[in-house]
C-alpha cells in the first residue's frame, strides 16, 4: 500500500511540474522582442551613428529595429507598443521619430524605422552624443519577449567614432585615429571595413594579411601626396600639422 501511495505522489509530482514548466515555456498569447539591423553595424541591443560620415546636406538619418514576432503569425495587422526610458535617454521627442509601430498581416517581423535629427535642442552634437533608449511594452497584441531582448538603445553623434578595426595592426602603420586621418580614409573609400576586407584580424587586431594592408597603405600615401600636390593648403591634422600616413607617428 505505502508504494502504492508513493508511486501516485510521485505521478502528481511529476505532473504539477511538467504544468509549471510548460507554463514557463509556452503561452497562449503572441510576445515580441527587439534587436538592431546588422545591414548598419547594429548590435544586439544598440547602434552607434555618426553624421559626420555624411556631409551638411544630411539633418536626419533612419535607423533600423528590428521588431520580431513569436508564435503563430496573423492574417491581420497588429500594433506593439514602445516606451521611452528616461534612464539612458537624453533627448526630447523633438529629436527623433518612431515609424509606425506594426506589424504586418502575415509577418513574424517587421522594421521600424528610427528617424534621429542631426541638430538636437541643447547639445553639440560635435561634441557630444546623443542617446534614445526604448522598451518593449506589453499591449492587447503582444506580452513582452525575453528580458535579454527587450530594450535597446540609440547612440549618435556628429563627430567620427573610432571603428572597431583601427586596432593596433593599423595603428602601427598608418597612425593613430584622429577625426582627420579617418575622414582622409572615408573621403576616398568611403565607409570601409578592414576586418572584412581581410586586413585586420578581429580577434587580434593585428594584421590579417600583410600584403593587402601595406598596398592599402601606399595607396593613402600616394592619394594624401596627390591631394597635397593639388591644394593650396595640405590636408590637415586634428592639431593643425599637415597630415601624415606611416610607421611611427604618434598623432
Amino acid at each position: 500500500m505505502k508504494i502504492f501511495k508513493y508511486v501516485i505522489l510521485g505521478a502528481i509530482l511529476m505532473t504539477l511540474f511538467a504544468c509549471e514548466n510548460e507554463k514557463n515555456t509556452f503561452s497562449d498569447n503572441p510576445s515580441i522582442y527587439i534587436g538592431g539591423d546588422k545591414e548598419q553595424n547594429a548590435t544586439a541591443d544598440s547602434v552607434i551613428f555618426s553624421f559626420k560620415k555624411y556631409d551638411d546636406a544630411v539633418q536626419s538619418y533612419d535607423l533600423n529595429l528590428m521588431v520580431y514576432v513569436t508564435g503563430v503569425v496573423s492574417d491581420r495587422a497588429r500594433t506593439f507598443v514602445l516606451e521611452v526610458l528616461e534612464d539612458g535617454t537624453n533627448v526630447s521627442s523633438n529629436d527623433y521619430t518612431l515609424g509606425d509601430m506594426e506589424i504586418p498581416a502575415g509577418a513574424y517581423y517587421a522594421t521600424l524605422p528610427v528617424t534621429v535629427k542631426r541638430k538636437v535642442e541643447g547639445m553639440d552634437l560635435s561634441e557630444q552624443v546623443a542617446s534614445l533608449t526604448v522598451r518593449v511594452k506589453a499591449n492587447e497584441n503582444f506580452e513582452e519577449g525575453p528580458e535579454e531582448n527587450a530594450v535597446y538603445k540609440f547612440v549618435w553623434c556628429d563627430y567620427l567614432i573610432q571603428p572597431a578595426w583601427w586596432q593596433s595592426g593599423f595603428t602601427n602603420v598608418a597612425g593613430p585615429f584622429t577625426q582627420a586621418r579617418y575622414k582622409f580614409i572615408l573621403d576616398y573609400y568611403g565607409d570601409v571595413d578592414l576586418f572584412e576586407l581581410g586586413m585586420i584580424d578581429p580577434n587580434s587586431g593585428r594584421s590579417d594579411d600583410d600584403n593587402k594592408l601595406y598596398a592599402f597603405i601606399a595607396e593613402l600615401i600616394d592619394l594624401l601626396n596627390e591631394y597635397n600636390a593639388t591644394h593650396d593648403e595640405p590636408y590637415m591634422n586634428d592639431n593643425g600639422d599637415p597630415l601624415e600616413i606611416g610607421t611611427g607617428l604618434t598623432n
